[in-house]
């Protein structure tokens, strides 16, 4: 490179390349930058100075080497993790980049205390970031292998190491590729039913990840999850803290968190049997005569057998396998939040199901018409920056026996 020419920051090869990923991953090409690129932290100190963390005036360095990638490369799997879905848009997560392995660490600043107290739904979004990560690497030819912290309440939640190579089968390409269409629809969905084997798909993504999917079906069952839904939605009306969580994080246009105006479904109205929450602005006109909500949504409930906070981690894992098995089947999905976030109206939701399992996301499924996706902060501003080394808890998933990384020059081409 030419020393009068500046070198390129992160920030810079995440919007050109991330911009170039959606075609990049139907075509097969593969990403190649070659120069070494600083990360300067300018936007985590600012929101460590709004935050009361200390502000950390220091750089690294990511090599184009480092965990076999090249910089793009790593810009492209990160911005994939931070398309995963989280509690109102908040992106709870950090990561950590190391020689030979991708942390994914809880951000406490961005769990919400009104709305989720034991940042229970803070932990499901970071699987589901865990899981984008991974199908990232995977798609770029890479075996990987997912360790699971013991102690999450310090230090990171896992740690993702490269095993090996191996070629992305079609389901691989078909999940990662599905990352950037993902979105929330919060729309109405048509009548038309799911046919069976998409549905059996659904619920074997989820039991993949070591998590069970459970439909609502029965009529009976259906008509007291949606009472005990819309009584769960007064609840938080009458809530302060949520309330003001809610007002804060919805109708934000402008930033890149929160949920935008453009991603709320229909205004409320009294003919709704389900109260399906309204995240746009209170001064929206009320909805034309003629659109309206399914009166029988697809309800699907994800569990796992118990509820420790490694076990949210892996709802958040079987989860996303689900909305993006999903998507590729042009299935939308939406949230149930209440159902969870409610201590009562989820005591009572395992009672109807007969649990265990242990009820973890509820969602509302069917099909819908294309939606835009929020957005998302660069992934620059989810850098983790370690202080030092911790002790290493970390457990192998099971069906990963414990194996020593291999180190690898560069990716392969796709």
């Amino acid at each position: 490179m030419n020393s009068s020419q500046q070198d390129p920051t992160v920030r810079d090869v995440f919007d050109s390349e991330l911009d170039r990923a959606h075609s990049l991953a139907a075509t097969g090409e593969g990403l190649s930058v070659t120069d070494e690129i600083t990360v300067r932290p300018t936007r985590r100190a600012a929101h460590q100075q709004r935050s009361g963390r200390p502000h950390q005036n220091q750089e690294f360095v990511m090599s184009p080497h480092a965990f076999g990638l090249t910089p793009a490369q790593t810009a492209t799997v990160l911005g994939a993790a931070c398309r995963a879905p989280s509690l109102l848009n908040t992106q709870p997560w950090r990561f950590e980049i190391g020689s030979d392995h991708i942390s994914v660490h809880l951000d406490d600043d961005r769990v919400l205390p009104g709305t989720d107290p034991d940042g229970r739904e803070a932990r499901i979004s970071c699987g589901a970031a865990l899981f984008n990560l991974k199908a990232a690497l995977v798609d770029l030819g890479l075996s990987v292998r997912v360790r699971v912290h013991t102690h999450v309440e310090a230090g990171p939640l896992a740690r993702i190491e490269v095993t090996g190579r191996r070629a992305p089968l079609r389901q691989d390409r078909e999940l990662a590729q599905a990352i950037w269409r993902r979105a929330t629809n919060r729309r109405p969905f048509s009548d038309i039913s799911i046919p069976l084997d998409a549905l059996h798909d659904l619920r074997a993504a989820a039991s993949t990840e070591g998590a069970t999917l459970t439909f609502a079906g029965a009529p009976s069952l259906h008509s007291r999850i949606r009472y005990l839904s819309n009584s769960a939605a007064r609840t938080q009306l009458e809530d302060a803290r949520w309330l003001g969580e809610w007002t804060a994080w919805t109708g934000r246009d402008h930033t890149l968190d929160g949920v935008p105006s453009t991603a709320a479904g229909l205004p409320p109205a009294a003919e709704d049997l389900w109260d399906l929450k309204d995240f746009g602005l209170p001064d929206r006109r009320p909805r034309m005569p003629g659109k309206e909500y399914e009166h029988t949504p697809l309800i699907a409930v994800l569990g796992t057998w118990d509820d420790h906070a490694s076990s949210r981690l892996r709802a958040g894992q079987a989860l996303q396998r689900v909305l993006l098995t999903a998507t590729v089947h042009g299935i939308s999905a939406s949230f149930l939040s209440q159902l969870i976030e409610v201590p009562t109206a989820r005591d009572a939701l395992r009672d109807m199901l007969k649990g265990p399992p242990e009820p973890q996301v509820v969602l509302r499924i069917g099909y819908g018409t294309p939606v835009p996706p929020t957005p998302r902060r660069p992934f620059t501003d989810c850098l983790h920056i370690p202080a030092g080394d911790a002790r290493d808890t970390a457990q192998d998933e099971p069906g990963h026996p414990p194996s020593s990384p291999q180190p690898f020059d560069r990716a392969p081409r796709r």
